[in-house]
């Protein structure tokens, strides 16, 4: 396959690579980077079965997988060669569409996130600083947040700052239909009101944690000062729901559903899309995993609340 002369490169070193720009013609695996570049290979665009030859015009670039996926397709003499082309990434298509549907529900590690670099999918993770020795103030964090608005922030009883990337498209509507049930129930009972993932609270631990979706007794809030509704208010919601994001780990959001429990939450659940999971968490009891629920219940804290997970699996 008009090797390199001199070399032990092989199909590695073939001129091809450089044609195609080192990318995968079929499903556009980047082959750029020294361990990319080692899952590449020359494949023939025509099989020989349909008269494919060693020629430069049917040599292309692939990656090791679209190299097996393709190997048993069958053309015939007829077919051109941008029909083999389009058919080829359409069976690449399908068959990627399997194995991460696969991966994602089988094979990944889900409790320590993976990069991009080790095989992951994950979005960039929060960023976490170290603000101990800086007496960060409620009104200033306040202002650092407006000042950032495009980003989201917790401050942890350590009085780490983190910083939370903004969610992919698929978390940020699962995160937008969750909390449209949560105030449509709340509208209908009045006794108290939900918040979104902007409202920050002040846990008597200190930390200052933004959920996903909460809602808290009116008569509580009832009890706050005019100027605490205009910050963090110093007190933990009767409910909070998180949702967990694919840049965010398992034991991470778990360790956060502990706190607000152990900081006066009567009801929080865990939405787990990537295992199709919820966690409940009630105040002295082991939390209960439900698997692929299609409702759970917010009885008897929230009388009547029913939250739909149908359309979010």
């Amino acid at each position: 396959m008009n090797k390199l002369d001199g070399t032990s490169l092989g199909d590695y070193g073939h001129p091809v690579f450089k044609r195609d720009g080192f990318v995968c013609v079929y499903c556009g695996f980047d082959g750029n980077g020294f361990a990319n570049w080692r899952q590449l290979g020359v494949n023939r665009l025509r099989p020989a079965s349909a008269g494919g030859g060693d020629s430069l015009d049917n040599l292309v670039t692939a990656c090791n997988f679209c190299r097996s996926a393709t190997s048993r397709m069958k053309f015939s003499q007829d077919q051109s060669a941008e029909e083999i082309l389009e058919s080829k990434k359409k069976h690449v298509a399908k068959r990627l569409k399997s194995f991460h549907k696969f991966w994602s529900n089988e094979a990944a590690p889900r409790d320590a996130a993976l990069t991009p670099e080790q095989g992951g999918t994950y979005l960039p993770h929060p960023l976490v600083l170290d603000f101990g020795a800086i007496d960060l103030t409620d009104d200033q964090l306040l202002k650092f947040c407006s000042d950032n608005d495009n980003l989201r922030f917790e401050l942890t009883a350590k009085r780490e700052l983190v910083v939370m990337p903004p969610v992919g498209l698929r978390s940020g509507w699962e995160e937008g239909r969750l909390f449209l049930q949560l105030t449509i129930w709340a509208d209908r009972d009045g006794t108290g009101i939900a918040f979104t993932a902007s409202a920050g609270y002040t846990l008597p631990n200190g930390a200052i944690r933004a959920p996903d979706a909460s809602w808290t007794l009116r008569e509580r809030l009832n009890a706050l000062e005019e100027d605490e509704w205009r910050s963090f208010a110093h007190i933990c919601p009767d409910f909070v729901l998180e949702l967990r994001s694919p840049s965010e780990t398992l034991a991470s959001q778990q360790a956060k559903m502990e706190e607000y429990i152990q900081n006066g939450a009567r009801l929080g659940w865990l939405v787990d899309p990537i295992q199709k999971r919820v966690h409940v968490y009630q105040p002295g009891a082991y939390s209960e995993v439900l698997d692929s629920p299609s409702m759970v219940s917010g009885d008897p804290v929230m009388p009547g609340f029913e939250l739909n997970l149908l359309e979010i699996w």
